[in-house]
């Protein structure tokens, strides 16, 4: 399905955005990307030969366990930049958001594989978690060259040889009148 192949492609470095389990724009380009390292026909389409090459060889989710650690991350953050100049970190305001980062998820999925869990409440040290199990391989190769497409909001990183190394969904802040076009190496 499609959560398990943006996990796939995590894996592979990648990224389709926030791992949400839908078919979206992002998921089109990150599969456009693991096509044209696979050299398969390049549809952005979860094809059944795309299917079959992107694989999983360990489960697509794993168990987390909240740490005091996590807690002690979450304060409120202020309002003003004046304010958020004086705190000691602009880490997380809740446990949701720290556990999708953390986990390259949008936090409407964490709810979706943790349905008892009430985020509202403050969640309890010790507990249980269900998260996607995307966590990106140690590299094999550093990047030589960045390219950062501003008409298809990517970034990806290739090797010497002109290999993708990596993929990821960006966008760059641009005036509202001008849409932005070219590329940047």
């Amino acid at each position: 399905n499609t959560f398990e192949a943006q996990v796939a492609l995590e894996r592979r470095v990648i990224s389709s955005g926030s791992i949400d389990g839908v078919a979206g724009s992002q998921t089109r380009a990150a599969t456009l990307a693991f096509q044209s390292i696979a050299r398969l026909p390049q549809s952005g389409a979860l094809d059944p030969e795309t299917r079959a090459r992107l694989t999983l060889d360990t489960p697509p989710t794993t168990s987390y366990t909240v740490t005091s650690n996590d807690l002690a991350r979450l304060q409120p953050i202020a309002p003003t930049w004046l304010g958020k100049s004086q705190q000691s970190a602009l880490d997380f305001e809740t446990l949701l958001e720290l556990v999708a980062e953390k986990f390259h998820a949008h936090p409407s999925y964490i709810r979706t594989l943790n349905p008892g869990v009430n985020w509202s409440n403050s969640v309890p040290m010790g507990t249980e978690l269900r998260v996607p199990n995307a966590v990106y391989p140690e590299p094999t190769e550093k990047a030589a060259l960045i390219r950062i497409s501003l008409s298809a909001k990517s970034l990806e990183a290739f090797g010497a040889n002109s290999n993708l190394l990596a993929h990821f969904p960006c966008s760059i802040a641009a005036r509202v009148e001008k849409r932005p076009v070219g590329e940047l190496h």
